[in-house]
């Protein structure tokens, strides 16, 4: 049974400030936030975990993750994170959905996000973040990553975000 908090995707380019931004919700609301990267990191470290290899290689190879495999192990949190919700029934998703193949099968699992953040920033501001930030298991972070990456989210997110302000936005939900 997928579980019955109400999601809030949180969309932006690197380094527009989506991991921030969602710590300081959680400080301020009653929300939870959970970091698809980050997530995604502590399972490549984890050599118990099942998935560790397949996220391993995928990071490794700085490809997308797969949604066949990304949104099983979303779920499988966002169950965890809702067992202990402490009446924190919303549930902020940062860095997720980064293409359509992983918004479909999220929904196809789940529902639609009650409402989608999108977090603008200009790409010189998101660039100087990136460069210098330290986030832990991000060693490959500089500037033809960040191109790389930027690229992607440019060339993807336009299709999200075209999804969610018009047909096929969440019903119910606000963009």
């Amino acid at each position: 049974m997928p579980p019955q908090m109400s999601v809030i995707f949180v969309l932006g380019s690197p380094g527009a400030g989506k991991g921030t931004l969602s710590a300081l919700l959680t400080k301020n609301f009653p929300v939870q936030h959970i970091s698809v990267g980050d997530l995604l990191r502590r399972i490549k470290n984890d050599h118990t975990h099942p998935q560790a290899g397949a996220i391993a290689s995928m990071l490794n190879k700085q490809e997308l993750i797969d949604a066949k495999v990304l949104v099983p192990i979303l779920r499988n949190q966002l169950e965890e994170l809702e067992s202990r919700e402490q009446g924190r029934k919303v549930m902020l998703v940062d860095g997720f959905p980064r293409n359509l193949a992983q918004r479909r099968e999220f929904e196809e699992v789940f529902a639609e996000p009650v409402l989608v953040l999108l977090f603008n920033c200009p790409k010189e501001i998101a660039k100087q973040r990136y460069l210098t930030r330290n986030l832990e298991g991000r060693e490959a972070d500089d500037e033809a990553m960040f191109e790389k990456r930027y690229k992607e989210y440019v060339q993807n997110n336009e299709d999200i975000v075209r999804k969610y302000r018009g047909e096929g936005a969440p019903s119910g939900g606000r963009y």
